[in-house]
């Protein structure tokens, strides 16, 4: 559980410093 929220944590931090990468992948995957 511990690994989850840690996961978590670190896509939502790192969400903001890669937000136009994780765009691009995500209209790739659209």
């Amino acid at each position: 559980m511990y690994a989850q929220t840690f996961l978590l944590a670190l896509a939502a931090s790192g969400y903001r410093e890669s937000r136009i990468p994780i765009e691009q992948s995500v209209a790739w995957h659209d």
